[in-house]
């Protein structure tokens, strides 16, 4: 498992240059609003990067759909100035290819991450593929973790003091909640 999880950040990595990362980070730090979609097991990933942002972007990342909500209720509030990042890594569902492919055709800026199972040619301005390979039946998501730690760290370093400002707001509050 460990000897796969190594291969799988090599094979992914090495397919992935150093100056994607920073164009990706600093599009996620100047959006308008940055919106995270993943269904399925997708929805987690695209909750945790969104989660590690939120320390330190003011575009108040989302993930979408929200209980209750349709994304048809999205689609038609995103515009070329937002962000539209998508987990789609195996077993995603349909209504994820469609909803990109309508965010594409309105001009939204997509970020596709999914893995090298999937062959779709995604409408996507960017897409990744992470290397999930595993000896089991579960896919091994070291790689995807990787790349959400380093999009998130690159989008820190990016925001500079208002980033700072930000983390250190949220810091004050959790001391005066006693939250932590």
């Amino acid at each position: 498992h460990i000897r796969q999880a190594h291969d799988n950040l090599a094979n992914t990595f090495n397919h992935i240059p150093a100056e994607l990362i920073d164009t990706i980070a600093q599009a996620m730090v100047g959006a308008r609003r940055l919106v995270f979609l993943g269904q399925r097991q997708n929805r987690n990933f695209a909750a945790y990067l969104r989660w590690q942002l939120l320390q330190v972007l003011d575009n108040q990342p989302v993930v979408i759909p929200g209980p209750g909500e349709t994304l048809a209720e999205y689609g038609a509030q995103l515009g070329s100035e937002d962000l539209l990042v998508v987990f789609a890594l195996r077993r995603s569902v349909p209504a994820v290819a469609r909803f990109v492919a309508q965010a594409h055709r309105a001009g939204v800026p997509v970020l596709c991450i999914t893995d090298h199972f999937d062959k779709s040619a995604w409408p996507a301005r960017w897409l990744l593929r992470c290397h999930t390979q595993a000896p089991g039946p579960l896919d091994n998501h070291v790689a995807l973790m990787m790349l959400c730690h380093l999009l998130a760290t690159r989008a820190m370093e990016l925001a500079g003091q208002a980033g700072r400002r930000r983390m250190a707001a949220i810091e004050s509050g959790h001391e005066a909640l006693d939250e932590l």
